[in-house]
């Protein structure tokens, strides 16, 4: 697939919450003057999915940032996280929680993957040891965005959280087009 390449100008900004430091970018497209604190959301890209050549279903057309997928609409940007937390399951059915993290964040090395991994699960309430597998076996679409809502957080900042809780109707379309 072929993208339009955008001019982009790239500020990083060091945000600090929930206990967790995560750099972040604050993007602003020069071809458009479109500016947004959350730019993964701008992408529809609540999770972070890192640009790796997939043929995901509804990419967008345009990628403002090429370090990260951008997707049509913010549903196929929740199926390809689920869609990857599948192929988690499937690779490592006993991942837990903490692991899950780790896997997601590329592997992150310490402190980084052992904040985000904290971060979930106090947001979630579960221990780190918590078996991933069950909440895909049942299709526990609750349980599930309880995970990948704290994860959304953290990519994109505890500010983010009103506008993370505003995507559950998102969420629920993403997956139903995952689980189908």
């Amino acid at each position: 697939m072929t993208r339009k390449k955008k001019e982009n100008k790239f500020l990083p900004i060091l945000l600090i919450g929930g206990g967790a430091a995560a750099l972040y970018f604050l993007s602003k497209n020069k071809s458009s003057g479109d500016t947004s604190p959350y730019p993964l959301l701008q992408n529809n890209n609540p999770l972070a999915i890192i640009n790796t050549g997939i043929s995901w279903q509804g990419l967008a057309d345009e990628n403002p940032n090429p370090t990260w997928e951008a997707f049509q609409s913010m549903p196929f940007g929740f199926r390809a996280a689920l869609l990857n937390g599948k192929a988690y399951i499937n690779t490592i059915p006993n991942i837990d929680l903490i692991d899950f993290v780790s896997y997601w964040s590329l592997g992150g090395a310490p402190p980084y993957a052992n904040n985000y991994a904290n971060f979930v699960a106090q947001q979630t309430g579960r221990p780190l040891n918590f078996k991933m597998k069950q909440l895909f076996d049942n299709r526990d679409m609750g349980g599930l965005w309880e995970i990948y809502r704290a994860m959304a957080i953290f990519e994109n900042s505890t500010a983010s959280t009103p506008v993370i809780d505003g995507l559950y109707d998102d969420f629920v379309q993403g997956f139903n087009l995952a689980f189908v």
